[in-house]
C-alpha cells in the first residue's frame, strides 16, 4: 500500500499473533468463512468457538494499549465488505483500510498456508477472495496485491 510505518507494521504483526489465539483446533486456522463445510468436521462446542473465537481474541489483545486499533483488527479479520463475514457483519464504510490489508492478508495466508507458493495458487486465492472482497477498501487492496504480484 505504499506505507511506511513501523508502528503499522507492528499493529498488523501483533494481530496476526493473536487473531486464532483462542482456536481450540489448529485446523481451524484455514477455515475462513462460518460458512464452510470444513466446520462439519468440528463438535457443536469447536463450531462455536470457532465463531466467537475474533471476539475473545480482541478481548486479549486490548491488553496491548499501546497499539488501541489491534482489537479492531482482530475482531474484524472475518468481516468482508459485503457484509457475509462474522462475527458481526459491519457496513464496508466500517471496515479500514487496514482492516482490508489485514483481512485480505490473513484470507490468503489461511489459502495457502502449508502449500508450494506459486503463481497459479496466489491466482486461485485472488480469484476466490474476489467475489466477497472487492467492495469499498478492499478494492484498492486487492488491486495493489494484483499489481505487486502481476496477477
Amino acid at each position: 500500500m505504499g506505507w511506511d510505518s513501523v508502528t503499522t507494521m507492528t499493529k498488523l504483526c501483533v494481530a496476526s499473533i493473536l487473531m486464532d489465539f483462542t482456536l481450540t483446533e489448529e485446523e481451524m486456522t484455514h477455515i475462513n468463512s462460518h460458512l464452510s463445510p470444513e466446520l462439519d468436521k468440528f463438535s457443536e462446542e469447536d463450531i462455536e468457538s470457532f465463531l466467537q473465537h475474533p471476539l475473545k481474541a480482541a478481548e486479549i489483545a486490548q491488553q496491548f494499549t499501546i497499539f488501541p486499533d489491534v482489537d479492531y483488527l482482530i475482531e474484524n479479520h472475518h468481516e468482508t465488505p459485503n457484509r457475509k463475514g462474522f462475527p458481526n457483519r459491519p457496513n464496508h464504510s466500517k471496515l479500514t483500510v487496514l482492516s482490508a490489508v489485514f483481512n485480505v492478508s490473513q484470507y490468503i495466508a489461511a489459502e495457502i498456508d502449508g502449500k508450494p507458493i506459486k503463481k497459479d495458487l496466489l491466482l486461485k486465492s485472488m480469484k476466490s477472495i474476489s467475489k466477497d472482497y472487492y467492495h469499498g477498501n478492499f478494492r484498492d487492496t486487492l488491486k495493489t496485491l494484483k499489481a505487486m504480484y502481476e496477477l
